[in-house]
């Protein structure tokens, strides 16, 4: 299908720059790390006195649980931008029975699909916009063995 072949593609510049993102975030955590062991030698040589080495592991501390925050939201979105090619071929037969069902439809049926659909406009520049929709659990109707 065209349309998830340009997905798949737009997508791509999308899903480099989170993964430079999820390296240089990886990057910091190290150098966090690093720090932390000079502190650790530095309490066992005794250089520094207690309070500025506890302020110190406390201030590192905390900025590695805010990058491994940072690394589980960015590992997050990533999973939600790929699309794995089982996803991808459940995708293209369940449009595949539906457009069928759509195409035959009559119009009270076609009225019927809309109500039920939540969709979404974005609008992505001038001459591109995006349709989003979604079909709430509970709600999805069987409508290719309806009769006319």
């Amino acid at each position: 299908m065209q349309g998830l072949a340009e997905q798949r593609e737009a997508s791509h510049e999308l899903v480099e720059r989170k993964n430079r993102r999820i390296e240089a975030t990886d990057r910091a955590m190290q150098d966090t790390d690093r720090k932390l062991g000079v502190l650790l030698d530095q309490v066992l040589i005794g250089e520094f006195a207690q309070s500025i080495i506890d302020e110190k592991r406390k201030a590192l501390m905390n900025q590695r649980a805010e990058l491994e925050s940072e690394m589980y939201r960015l590992s997050f979105e990533l999973e939600k931008m790929v699309m794995t090619s089982g996803a991808e071929a459940e995708l293209i037969a369940f449009a595949n029975k539906v457009s069928g069902s759509i195409i035959n439809a009559d119009l009270e049926t076609k009225r019927r699909i809309l109500e039920l659909v939540q969709t979404r406009v974005n609008v992505l520049g001038p001459n591109k916009i995006e349709i989003c929709c979604l079909i709430q659990s509970g709600q999805i109707v069987d409508i290719s063995s309806r009769r006319r």
